[in-house]
C-alpha cells in the first residue's frame, strides 16, 4: 500500500479434492492448518490442544463429546451429546493470548426439531463454573419464550446471572410480534432493562421503538430499513460492560442505496447536559470506510480502512491486520506483524446467539473496525448487527423487522434467527439462514448473486431480483428438515441446476452438465469424481475432423478454444452436445441455430468471477445471445470437457492441447 513494503496477504495450500489445508497469512506471520472428515464439513483450525506458537486453534466436533455431558447442574435434563445429523455437539477453542484457563469449551443441546436448546461454556480449570451459557425455550413457531443468560462475576470469582427473560407476544402469545421482555436478573450487563416496556410496530410489521434500550423510534424506508433511530437523550445506553462509550445519543440516521447498500451513517451526540451537539460521519464506499467527527456536519472525512481477503488494512496506522475466523465467520482474533513479532489487537469471544462474551477479552481494538459476530458490522449506537437486509439484536436473538423470504418459511417465525440454530446456520445477508457446510455455504454466496433468471454471475443483487435463488435455498432447508443431510445435498444439486442459468442449455442437451470438480470435490452426493487427462488425437478425417475423447469438438476448435483459456488464464468447460458427442452438423458452414440446416453451437461454463477474463467472441461457436454460461454447474449425465490453462501459448490448429475430461463416477443419478 502506498510506498510501504509488499505484504503477501495468504499463500493457500489445497489437497486433493481442493480443500484448503494451509494458508500462510501476512508473509508467513501466521501459517493456518485445516482439516476436515470425510464429508467434507471442517474440523478443526491449527490445534486447540497444541497452538505450537500459533495465536488462535478451533475444532468442531460432530459426533463426539469431549467435555461433560452435564455441564451445568441448574439444567440436569440437557444432556451435549452428537446428533449424529449435521449439528455440531461441541466446539473447543484457544487463544495465545491468555496463559491460564485458556481451552474454552462450548457443548450444544438441541431438541427434537434441530432447535438449539443451550450452549454450555466450560473451561479447562473449572468446567462447572456455570459461566457464559446461554439456555432458550421456544413456542411452537420458534419464537423463544425464554431465555436465561450468564457471565463470569466482576469480583472472577462464580459465575453471575445476567439475563432470565421472559418474552410476551402480541395477542396473547398467538403472535410472532414480539410485545415486551421482562429480565428478572436486574443486571444490565446483558438485556439493558427489566421493566419490560411495550414495543410498537408499524404496518410493515417493523419494530418502530425499543424504549427499553433507549430507542424511542425507528423509521424505515421503502426497503424496510433503518432511516433514522431516535434515542432518549438522557439513556446510558448499555453501559460500561457492553464496550459501548458513546452517550447522551439523540440520532443515527442512514442512507441506502435503491438495491439496499449502505452508503452513510450519521450519529449525532450531546457533549453533555446543556452543551451543542457533535456528529460522527460514516461513509461506505465499496468497502472503503470513511469518518469524521465535529460540531457541524461539514466535516473532513478521514479514510480508515479497506477490507481485504484477510482482514483489513489500517490507513491510520498504514497495517495490514489479520482475522482469525471461526465456521460462521465470526471475527476471532485479530493481529498484525509489530516490527517482525506478531502482535494480537483484539479477541471477540461470543454467545450463541451472537453477543459477545465480557471479562477477559475487553482489548479496545480498532473503534472504527466494528465487523464481529458472521463478520458484520455492529451498530453501536443500538447494539443490533447490520446484515443487509435486515438489523439483528443479539442480545434477544431475533430480528426487528419481518424476513423478506418469509414465504419460504412457512413453518418459522419471520422474526426467528437462523431457524434457531445460530451454530449451524449463518445468514449472509438478511435473506434466508444457510448450512455452513462449505459446499452449501458457497452456494449461498453465489446463487442469487444476480437478477432475474440469471442468478449467478452480477456483481451486485437487489432484495427483489434474489428470488428465484431464495426459493431454492428454502428447498435445500426444507430437504434437510425432512431428511437430514443426505436429502439436503441431493437438493443443493438440483438448485445449483435451477438457479446457475445452466438449466435451458441442460434440458437441450440431454442434462450434460457438470460441475467444477474441484470446487464440487467435498459435495456427499459425489460418490467419487476422477480427473482424466486426454490428448487430442485419433481423428475420424479431414481437416476438421473429430477428436477421441472430446466429444463433437474439432481440432481447430479445440485449438482455439486453449488459445483462449491461456490467454485468460482461466479454466474453461465445454458442455452440452459439443462434450456428448451429439453436436449436430459439426465443422459445417450451416449457420448456428436449433432446427434443420443449422448446426450446434458450443455451450461454455465458468465461474461468475471467471468470465470477465475471455474475449467471448472468440471462442469458436459460442451462442451470441447467452455467451459464457455463469455457474459452477451441478450434478450430471454425460462428459464434460475442461480446459485448463498451459504455460504455453497454442497455436490453433498447429499443436494438440491437453484439455481434461472431467466426468462424474455416480451411482446417485437424478
Amino acid at each position: 500500500m502506498d510506498n510501504n513494503p509488499q505484504e503477501l496477504l495468504a499463500e493457500n495450500t489445497y489437497n486433493d479434492l481442493s480443500q484448503l489445508v494451509n494458508k500462510k497469512v501476512g508473509n508467513n506471520l501466521q501459517s493456518i492448518d485445516y482439516t476436515y472428515n470425510i464429508r467434507g464439513w471442517m474440523t478443526k483450525i491449527n490445534d486447540p490442544a497444541n497452538l505450537n506458537g500459533k495465536l488462535f486453534g478451533y475444532k468442531v466436533k460432530y459426533s463426539e463429546v469431549e467435555g461433560f455431558e452435564t455441564p451445568n447442574t441448574d439444567f440436569s435434563t440437557l444432556k451435549v451429546k452428537p446428533k449424529y445429523n449435521g449439528n455440531i455437539a461441541e466446539v473447543d477453542w484457544r487463544t495465545g493470548t491468555t496463559t491460564v484457563d485458556n481451552l474454552r469449551r462450548y457443548g450444544y443441546v438441541y431438541d427434537g426439531v434441530n432447535r438449539l436448546l443451550a450452549g454450555f461454556y466450560q473451561k479447562d480449570s473449572n468446567p462447572s463454573a456455570k459461566e457464559y451459557f446461554e439456555k432458550m425455550d421456544y413456542d411452537l413457531n420458534g419464537n423463544i419464550t425464554h431465555l436465561k443468560r450468564s457471565a463470569e462475576s466482576q469480583q472472577g470469582s462464580a459465575a453471575f446471572n445476567i439475563d432470565d427473560l421472559t418474552y410476551a407476544y402480541a395477542n396473547n402469545n398467538q403472535s410472532n410480534r414480539l410485545s415486551s421482555v421482562m429480565d428478572s436478573s436486574t443486571d444490565y450487563r446483558g438485556y439493558p432493562e427489566v421493566s419490560g416496556i411495550a414495543i410498537p410496530y408499524d404496518v410493515n410489521g417493523n419494530m418502530i421503538s425499543h424504549k427499553d434500550k433507549g430507542i424511542l423510534n425507528m423509521a424505515y424506508n421503502f426497503l424496510n430499513l433503518p432511516n433514522r433511530l431516535t434515542f432518549d437523550q438522557t439513556y446510558q445506553i448499555r453501559n460500561i460492560f457492553s464496550g459501548v462509550t458513546e452517550t447522551h445519543n439523540i440520532t443515527t440516521t442512514y442512507l441506502f442505496r435503491a438495491d439496499g447498500a449502505k452508503l452513510n451513517k450519521i450519529y449525532m451526540y450531546g457533549l453533555g447536559k446543556n452543551q451543542s451537539k457533535a456528529y460522527k460521519i460514516t461513509e461506505y464506499l465499496d468497502g472503503f470506510q470513511y469518518e469524521g467527527q465535529g460540531s457541524s456536519l461539514r466535516i473532513t472525512r478521514t479514510l480508515k480502512f479497506v477490507p481485504t481477503s484477510e482482514g483489513y488494512y489500517n490507513f491510520e496506522n498504514n497495517k495490514y491486520i489479520y482475522n482469525y475466523t471461526d465456521h460462521l465467520e465470526n471475527v476471532r482474533l485479530s493481529y498484525y506483524n509489530n516490527g517482525g513479532s506478531v502482535a494480537v489487537l483484539e479477541e471477540n469471544n461470543y454467545y450463541p446467539f451472537g453477543m459477545k462474551h465480557s471479562g477477559y477479552n475487553g482489548s479496545v481494538g480498532n473503534p472504527s473496525y466494528q465487523y464481529k459476530y458472521n463478520g458484520k458490522e455492529l451498530q453501536t449506537e443500538s447494539g443490533m448487527y447490520d446484515y443487509g437486509a435486515r438489523f439483528y439484536m443479539p442480545d434477544v436473538g431475533r430480528w426487528g423487522v419481518v424476513d423478506p423470504a418469509a414465504e419460504l418459511g412457512r413453518r418459522f417465525s419471520p422474526y426467528n434467527y437462523a431457524f434457531d440454530n445460530p451454530i449451524m446456520f449463518v445468514d449472509p445477508d438478511g435473506m434466508w439462514p444457510w448450512p455452513t457446510w462449505s459446499q452449501v455455504k458457497s452456494y449461498a454466496k453465489g446463487a442469487w448473486s444476480t437478477g432475474g433468471s440469471m442468478i449467478k454471475g452480477a456483481v451486485t443483487s437487489t432484495y427483489t431480483s434474489v428470488a428465484g435463488g431464495v426459493r431454492e435455498a428454502g428447498k435445500v432447508y426444507n430437504a434437510y428438515q425432512t431428511g437430514g443431510v443426505k436429502a439436503a445435498v441431493k437438493q443443493y444439486g438440483k438448485s445449483v441446476y435451477e438457479t446457475s442459468g445452466a438449466k435451458s442449455i441442460v434440458e437441450t442437451t440431454k442434462k450434460a452438465v457438470k460441475g467444477d470438480a474441484e470446487a464440487m470435490g467435498s459435495l456427499a452426493v459425489i460418490a467419487s469424481a476422477a480427473v482424466i487427462t486426454h490428448k487430442a488425437g485419433g481423428t475420424k478425417g479431414g481437416s476438421n475432423s473429430n477428436v477421441s475423447a472430446m466429444g463433437d469438438l474439432t481440432k481447430s476448435e479445440v485449438g482455439q478454444i486453449q488459445t483462449e483459456v491461456n490467454k485468460a488464464g482461466r479454466p474453461l468447460e465445454v458442455v452440452g452436445s459439443a462434450a456428448e458427442g451429439t453436436r449436430r452438423n459439426v465443422g459445417s458452414d450451416l449457420p448456428l441455430g436449433k432446427g434443420p440446416g443449422t448446426r450446434s453451437d458450443i455451450d461454455y461454463i465458468a465461474p461468475p468471477s471467471s468470465i470477465q477474463y475471455f474475449e467471448q467472441n472468440k471462442l469458436p461457436s459460442i451462442d451470441p445471445n447467452t455467451g459464457i454460461i455463469p455457474g459452477y454447474g451441478n450434478e450430471h449425465i454425460g462428459p464434460v470437457v475442461r480446459f485448463e490453462p498451459v504455460e504455453v501459448t497454442l497455436a490453433p490448429q498447429t499443436v494438440n492441447p491437453t484439455p481434461l475430461l472431467v466426468p462424474f463416477v455416480n451411482d446417485k443419478k437424478q
